[in-house]
Order: structure tokens, then C-alpha cells, then sequence
């Protein structure tokens, strides 16, 4: 639970978007962060991304001959302010979408996930789910991978 909650903790921060780039990408550089050394290389570049709303990451370089399974996590968040602390067994929070996030570094960090899972971290959730398209549009279909299976995560 420790190592969970602190990853919980440092995801619990800011990140926002505008419908089409990133405009606080906090959370993006905190997860970047958390992954260097960890095997995951970010599959679309720069820290934000330039070339859309979603920061993909997998364990190696992809492969046409192979399917993906993409599990999608937003990173958006609505609020202005984060919290979170730990009150005997029980947690209070500014979660959204930041224990999302957490349960999926944490499995990433562990070695959960196979090498054709691609995790992709997006924005704009709450309006249309541009991150998300851009993902399946962008370095998957029309440029590397010809099927991918799209899990996203449930809201939290």
C-alpha cells in the first residue's frame, strides 16, 4: 500500500489542457519522471507531447507484426487544487482521475504489463475524448500498428 500510495500522491497534481494542447502538463512530466529507468520509452516524444493530447509509452520500439491491446488513462483533471492524506485506514482526496492513474504506473512499475500493452496517458476527457482519438489515429493505425484493442479506464 505504501508504494501505491505514494505514487498516488505524486500524480495527485495539476494538469489541464485547452481542447487541443496540453496547458499544464505537471502530471505528464511527474509520470515521465516516475517511468526513466523503468524499461517504458514515451512511443510519441516530447515532454508535453507536440503532436497531440496523449503521451504513449511501451516497452520497446512497435512492432506491425504484432497486435496491442492500449489501455487509455486520462490525465485532465477539473479541480485547481489537490490533497490527499491517508486517515487511518481510509483515504480523502483529490483523486479524478489520479487514482486512475496511480493503479496504472503502479502496475507499470511492477512489470503487470506485457510488452503489447501500450499505456496511453490523455487529455481532454471531459469534452470529447480528443486524447483518446488521437492516440488510436496517431502512432497507431496510420503510422505503426495496424489493430489495436482499446481498454479505457473507468472513471473514478
Amino acid at each position: 500500500m505504501d508504494a501505491l500510495l505514494d505514487i498516488l500522491k505524486a500524480v495527485t497534481v495539476a494538469s489541464d489542457d485547452d481542447g487541443s494542447r496540453w496547458t499544464d502538463a505537471t502530471r505528464l512530466t511527474v509520470i515521465r519522471e516516475m517511468l526513466r529507468g523503468s524499461g517504458y520509452l514515451a512511443l510519441n516524444g516530447d515532454d508535453p507531447p507536440s503532436d497531440g493530447l496523449y503521451a504513449l509509452f511501451g516497452r520497446g520500439t512497435l512492432d506491425r507484426s504484432k497486435k496491442y491491446v492500449v489501455l487509455s488513462s486520462h490525465i485532465d483533471a477539473v479541480m485547481k487544487w489537490f490533497f490527499v492524506e491517508q486517515v487511518g485506514s481510509k483515504l480523502r482526496g483529490t483523486f479524478d482521475n489520479a487514482i486512475t492513474n496511480a493503479a496504472v504506473l503502479y502496475n507499470m512499475l511492477n512489470g503487470a504489463f506485457g510488452d503489447t500493452i501500450l499505456i496511453a496517458f490523455t487529455g481532454n476527457e471531459e469534452n470529447g475524448m480528443r486524447g483518446a482519438k488521437e492516440t488510436l489515429i496517431g502512432k497507431l493505425t496510420a503510422k505503426t500498428v495496424h489493430r489495436a484493442h482499446f481498454l479505457p479506464t473507468a472513471r473514478t
